[in-house]
């Protein structure tokens, strides 16, 4: 019998990481934590105090029946249809109000935020690895992001901003290539912004 992995083993880049937390369950947070689950990654730590809406449903993987779940509870039932061996704990609150749950915070895990807001972490968390986000067709990868540097740091609003399928798996794609390869960490502050259809644009034309 082949075995689930043999094939991504013969890309000797990819390395998953062992435990990983994901802040923010919206487009791209949970298209992160389902292919994190699929690429093997055996811990999942999934944060957000969000319930499943009927708008979320036009750019992620929830079904009809789950409007009205909890956005941890309906990741965490998804990724065990379709990986039943990962540790996925689903914590349905604020980062500042984990309660009994921040025994689950621990500082050797990845920490991904995908948070619609700039907004720093409790003490407990381990520093962020990545923020990713997106507008439309606009992306940003913010790679060890110091938050008391982003403009409008602190603030706690949620703006509404164009959604589409497509751009969220494809800045989710860009996170767990990121996680998932130990040659691409970098150590210092690294912000990348572009538009994904000029850049997909220029891939065609140097053809």
């Amino acid at each position: 019998m082949v075995d689930l992995y043999s094939r991504q083993e013969l890309i000797k880049e990819v390395s998953p990481p062992p435990s990983v937390i994901i802040v923010g369950l919206g487009g791209i947070g949970s298209y992160v934590a389902i292919e994190l689950a699929m690429v093997g990654t055996p811990r999942l730590v999934l944060i957000d105090n969000d319930f499943v809406e009927e708008s979320n449903r036009n750019r992620v993987l929830f079904d009809q029946d789950q409007v009205g779940m909890m956005k941890v509870d309906a990741i965490r039932d998804n990724i065990y249809r379709l990986r039943k061996d990962v540790d996925v704990i689903a914590i349905p609150r604020r980062t500042d109000n984990l309660g009994v749950y921040v025994k689950y915070i621990t500082k050797e895990s990845m920490l991904i935020d995908c948070r619609d807001n700039v907004e720093e972490f409790p003490d407990y968390f381990p520093a962020p690895s990545i923020k990713a986000g997106y507008d439309g067709l606009e992306g940003t990868l913010h790679i060890n992001p110091d938050y008391s540097s982003i403009m409008g740091s602190g603030g706690d609003a949620y703006r509404t901003v164009p959604s589409y399928a497509v751009s969220a798996s494809y800045m989710a794609q860009l996170v767990t290539f990121y996680a998932t390869i130990p040659s691409l960490r970098r150590k210092e502050e690294c912000v990348c912004t572009f538009n994904m259809l000029e850049q997909f644009d220029r891939l065609l034309r140097s053809k």
